[in-house]
């Protein structure tokens, strides 16, 4: 999941536009698979994977083909299979996200 965890987050990085909707505070998300775990930290001024956290702000737990889907832009996050922890706020700032940086389909 990694792998597909590194080109949304430097899709983040490398929109300006989107850096200006990212919360001031650091957000530590995680996503959980079968046989997976990643997680990562976004605020304005820190984007990147992490090995280890204290604590959660935003968990997304479900099979990891359908979160590999989600971060290449072909899955929804209101998929039935996903399972979203986190706040309303959160989880419309990671749907945005997800949306305004998905791959561009040719």
């Amino acid at each position: 999941m990694r792998n597909m965890l590194e080109p949304f987050l430097d899709r983040v990085r490398s929109k300006a536009h989107i850096l200006e909707i990212l919360p001031a505070y650091s957000l530590t998300c995680c996503m959980i698979s079968e046989n997976d775990r990643s997680a990562f930290i976004i605020s304005k001024g820190r984007i990147e994977l992490i090995d280890r956290y204290d604590s959660l702000d935003i968990k997304v737990e479900g099979p990891s083909e359908i979160l590999c889907q989600l971060f290449s832009g072909a899955g929804k996050l209101t998929d039935e299979k996903l399972v979203f922890r986190g706040s309303f706020r959160q989880f419309l700032l990671l749907d945005s996200l997800l949306n305004l940086t998905k791959e561009p389909t040719i």
